[in-house]
């Protein structure tokens, strides 16, 4: 299935007429590589949000999309709970990373609103 990041890189290549082994080449991967990191196989490498910018133009908006797809097709991710940390912070992010697989929709929901409230 594809990743939110490799959903994008496709509509980006049909919007612009290219194939799969076009963009491939211009990103100096194989065809199958960039296949593999659409499909969440392969981690997105940090440089390609650059060289995707850059060959295809996008502006501030689309590249600030382009990362932010890119961190959200991550398979994993590495939370650094900073030395000072309170013990309840740091009880948060345990149980946050132990019931994550269990969590619907809503409650990711509900998570995600009372986060942005602070941005």
């Amino acid at each position: 299935m594809l990743t939110p990041f490799g959903k994008y890189l496709r509509k980006l290549r049909i919007d612009h007429g290219k194939l799969l082994k076009s963009m491939a080449d211009s990103l100096k991967v194989t065809s199958s590589y960039l296949s593999a990191v659409e499909m969440g196989k392969k981690a997105v490498p940090d440089s390609w949000i650059g060289e995707i910018a850059a060959e295809y133009q996008l502006d501030d908006s689309e590249q600030k999309k382009l990362k932010n797809l890119a961190e959200m097709s991550k398979p994993e991710f590495k939370v650094q709970v900073p030395k000072e940390a309170s013990d309840i912070a740091r009880e948060t992010v345990a149980v946050f990373a132990r019931k994550a697989a269990s969590l619907d929709d809503e409650a990711f929901r509900k998570l995600l609103e009372l986060l942005k409230k602070g941005e």
